[in-house]
């Protein structure tokens, strides 16, 4: 999400905007005027309040848009997540907002739709963490300390978001690790049963194995016959030596290989490569082989199937699972500040901002490599 920041912004005039306030809303009753071509003026009019510029005027970063189990989330912290989407699927015109999602709702009311969703997915895991009472420690805290250290205000508004958020966002995450411990650590509130194993394997065909990998570099037949000279005498070195002595002298060979890995677990499918997945279920347990693939040659020695790793990976899913259930139960309510959000505007105006940042950070940045060059000179 961070976006690396070259330097600060010139002086620039700031630029006012009036609001009226009426009745619980700070309703706007007149028009936010901001230059738009001149990138001074964007960046200055974002700084007074983000979401008051993207807005248009019709909304504050602090307003309320939403709540979620009668928690408040305010304007900054729903439409940060908008923000992201936009820019994590890359759309470089606002009239994209417009256009059929394909399910009957435009493209922006998804956005919006997505924004909302993570938010209350955010709130549900702070709100469960409280409820436990979880803290962060030092270290976690120097983390977050580190994090927000590695912001400025550039990289904030490029986001439509603030200091306050990010904050609470990262510690969201932080306690998200700290929930995985509580309910499925060493000494959590759920363990992993044999039934969940059952069901989270599947019908997946799982391995262990010991391998090693000698690449084929350069794709060429010389590459492919060096690689495999290479694998052979290894291999030649290992083949025949006794189970409780293979781990001693694999780690002795493991340096002569490009890629090595001890206690491997996977299932046929599973996005390993294919020769090698297909050549280790051939495999006897204890049995080693040489295996040539396209990309290479692996020298695998099938063992008895390790679950551990599959209780680790079963345990996340389980977990994930659980926070999904907990956004999901979440009571979600909007109010009439959300209905006040034209993603349209907002996505034409984060777009405009955007560009104005980056548009004066390049031109600040070749004016710094000019000085450079001239002090060189």
């Amino acid at each position: 999400m961070k976006l690396k920041r070259i330097c600060a912004l010139l002086c620039c005039m700031a630029v006012m905007c009036t609001t009226i306030a009426c009745s619980d809303n700070k309703v706007k009753d007149e028009e936010y005027n901001v230059d738009d071509s001149n990138n001074d003026d964007v960046i200055e009019a974002a700084k007074e309040d983000v979401v008051q510029y993207l807005t248009d005027g019709a909304l504050e970063s602090s307003d309320t848009v939403m709540t979620v189990n009668g928690e408040d989330v305010s304007a900054s912290y729903l439409l940060y997540w908008a923000a992201s989407n936009i820019s994590d699927y890359g759309y470089s015109d606002a009239s994209a907002m417009d256009e059929d999602n394909g399910d009957g709702s435009t493209i922006g009311e998804e956005i919006l739709n997505e924004a909302k969703d993570t938010a209350a997915y955010y709130l549900a895991i702070r709100q469960q963490a409280e409820e436990r009472e979880l803290a962060l420690d030092e270290d976690q805290q120097a983390e977050v300390t580190n994090y927000m250290d590695s912001l400025d205000v550039n990289s904030l508004l490029y986001y439509s978001t603030n200091e306050d958020d990010q904050k609470n966002i990262y510690e969201t995450y932080l306690y998200s690790m700290e929930l995985q411990n509580t309910l499925y650590g060493d000494e959590g509130e759920y363990t992993v049963t044999d039934d969940d194993l059952k069901t989270y394997m599947g019908d997946n065909e799982y391995l262990t194995a010991d391998y090693m990998f000698f690449g084929n570099s350069g794709d060429t037949e010389q590459a492919a016959d060096e690689a495999l000279q290479r694998a052979q005498e290894v291999y030649d070195t290992i083949k025949n030596v006794d189970e409780d002595e293979f781990e001693n002298v694999f780690a002795e060979e493991q340096e002569n290989a490009d890629v090595s890995e001890t206690d491997h677990t996977f299932y046929v499918g599973g996005g390993e490569d294919e020769k090698f997945a297909n050549g280790v279920a051939d495999l006897d347990i204890g049995e080693t082989a040489l295996i040539q693939s396209d990309s290479g040659v692996y020298i695998a020695h099938r063992k008895e199937l390790n679950t551990d790793s599959i209780k680790e990976e079963c345990a996340y899913n389980l977990f994930y699972e659980q926070l999904d259930s907990w956004s999901e139960e979440a009571k979600v309510d909007t109010n009439s500040n959300y209905d006040k959000i034209d993603i349209t505007q907002f996505c034409e105006k984060l777009l405009t901002l955007q560009n104005a940042i980056t548009e004066t950070e390049n031109a600040e940045s070749e004016t710094t490599e000019d000085t450079t060059n001239v002090s060189n000179e």
